[in-house]
């Protein structure tokens, strides 16, 4: 008795590993999705320079850069501010490459979307310290053109996707 008593609570126990790892394995698939939708979303809102579809995304207490926070107030006027890094990054590529470019950001992204062809956006998950796997994931968009691909991450915290330090150049 003691014996079937113990095989079926193994079996439950691997059933609910099981059920566990379908739920886990359907959490990252919707995800993905999201991700993909807000790549598609950040595209959209550089060709239009619609700075609010950008800020939609920054959480309320701003982005992590390196060891500190860039408040969210700075980074709307960096948005706004058609001389600053940001800008220029998002929506002024000539601007961009005369004053800003290096190895890490060779070209604006306003260019790498106007002349990309066959834009695809992977996306991964990475586990960090304090986070799940699935609340930490980056989109990396690529074309088959162009060698450059940019590359956002995100943090899932209360609901919503938020930009994490790569939205700056933090180095």
């Amino acid at each position: 008795m003691k014996k079937v008593v113990l095989v079926i609570f193994i079996i439950s126990i691997e059933l609910c590993n099981i059920v566990g790892a379908i739920d886990e394995n359907d959490l990252f698939q919707k995800r993905e999705k999201e991700l993909k939708e807000i790549g598609a979303h950040i595209r959209g809102a550089v060709l239009q320079h619609d700075v609010e579809k950008i800020l939609k995304y920054i959480a309320n207490d701003g982005i992590p850069c390196n060891d500190s926070i860039i408040p969210l107030n700075k980074v709307r006027k960096d948005l706004k501010d058609r001389n600053s890094w940001l800008y220029c990054y998002l929506f002024s590529a000539k601007k961009f490459e005369k004053i800003y470019k290096d190895v890490l950001y060779p070209m604006g992204l306003e260019r790498f979307f106007r002349e990309a062809s066959d834009v695809q956006i992977d996306v991964s998950f990475m586990e960090i310290k304090g986070k799940k796997k699935s609340n930490y994931g980056c989109i990396r968009y690529k074309a088959t053109n162009i060698e450059y691909a940019p590359e956002f991450c995100f943090f899932f915290e209360n609901g919503k996707w938020t930009f994490t330090d790569s939205l700056y150049n933090c180095n």
